[in-house]
């Protein structure tokens, strides 16, 4: 009686143990799978969301700066352009003349005057601005260098001395003059971040129009906005319980990192992705899981329409976490669900054989002559 109770009892345990692991195993890979799938969805939501408000407020600026190009270009007199001999055309390589040259500045101060007067009541209108200036090409003047305005402290735009291209300094962060920058990529572009040339030294990103006439750069429209104000936008959103959303320039410059200075580059963090994985467009619906200070992380990213990159990071743990709780439920409740049911069958297979050893004992006493026996089980079964 006790082997059979033992082998009945043994593949009753092991038929419930395995149906049970199966079902474990199978939940622990779904339940991670729609997870994995939900946080990447989730973190790509955020991107998007954050896209948005930047990218309206990145409009409103580039809008203002081409307004005032637009108007730049028309009212500029290409006739006397070529006259003064800023402009040159066919095989003309003659010596600009002094008289030339007066005229060609006396033309610019009269035509920066009212380009100025224009951009002004732009840049009156045009959120989070710090500064707006011309700064015309010392291949065209080297007497008449535009105009530079810029906001100090609380007051409106005060007119400072105008940039002169000849004597800007270079940015580290750019490995050039923030005019050469703009001027080399030859159309409308956001440059930054860099260090600002005002006297505060703050970090700035500016939007630049170059302007042209005939083939010729006449010189620089910009505006210039504060990375604080970039930094407000994307420095408060929540990922999870710790992750954040950092924001990067074109060539991978921080702009905003809760754990790198403004400027820096991001390969300082050490992370274990493939180089070219930010080069994307977006990392789509990819799982994109590297280490970084010893911690596991999770990241997705999107492009911005001036090429500014917004990242979005999450610790792992604080990702997993959830499923991890669940898995551990069901395996407490698993655990109490087997323990009761071990119980139960070592009860059930005690009444089960209690009836079989009551008739081995009858068979024994009938094998010893024992002819006085009673079997008191009534059941109908076997």
């Amino acid at each position: 009686m006790h082997s059979i109770r033992v082998r009945i009892t043994a593949i009753t345990i092991i038929a419930i143990l395995t149906s049970i692991l199966a079902v474990f195993v199978a939940s622990i890979l779904i339940i991670r799978s729609e997870t994995d799938q939900n946080s990447v969805g989730m973190m790509n939501l955020i991107d998007e969301d954050t896209q948005k408000s930047l990218e309206k407020y990145f409009e409103s600026i580039e809008q203002s700066v081409e307004i005032a190009a637009n108007i730049a270009v028309e009212d500029l007199d290409s006739v006397l352009l070529v006259e003064c001999g800023a402009v040159r055309t066919g095989q003309d390589e003659a010596v600009q003349t002094a008289e030339q040259s007066a005229a060609l500045d006396d033309y610019l101060g009269d035509y920066c005057d009212k380009i100025q007067e224009f951009f002004s009541g732009v840049a009156d209108y045009t959120q989070g601005v710090t500064a707006y200036y011309y700064c015309i090409s010392p291949e065209i003047s080297q007497n008449e260098h535009g105009f530079y305005y810029r906001k100090v402290g609380k007051t409106g735009f005060i007119e400072q001395p105008p940039l002169d291209a000849r004597h800007l300094a270079p940015s580290d962060s750019l490995h050039a003059t923030w005019y050469d920058v703009a001027a080399r990529r030859g159309r409308p572009s956001w440059i930054g971040p860099y260090i600002s040339v005002s006297d505060q030294g703050d970090w700035i990103c500016s939007y630049i129009v170059p302007i042209y006439k005939s083939g010729m750069l006449i010189g620089l429209m910009g505006m210039d906005i504060p990375c604080d104000t970039l930094v407000e936008q994307v420095s408060g959103i929540p990922v999870y319980d710790s992750g954040y959303v950092c924001l990067l320039d074109q060539e991978g410059h921080v702009i905003y990192h809760p754990d790198l200075s403004l400027g820096s580059d991001l390969n300082e963090l050490g992370l274990s992705i493939q180089p070219d994985m930010l080069k994307k467009e977006n990392s789509g619906d990819e799982l994109i899981r590297y280490k970084a200070d010893g911690e596991d992380r999770q990241m997705s990213f999107s492009t911005l329409s001036n090429g500014m990159k917004l990242v979005c990071i999450a610790p792992a743990a604080e990702i997993n976490a959830p499923w991890i709780r669940l898995i551990r439920a069901i395996l407490m409740i698993t655990i109490i669900v087997i323990i009761f049911y071990v119980i139960l069958i070592f009860l059930v297979m005690r009444v089960i054989t209690s009836p079989l050893k009551q008739l081995t004992d009858a068979s024994q006493r009938l094998a010893d002559a024992d002819y006085d026996v009673d079997l008191s089980y009534h059941g109908n079964n076997e």
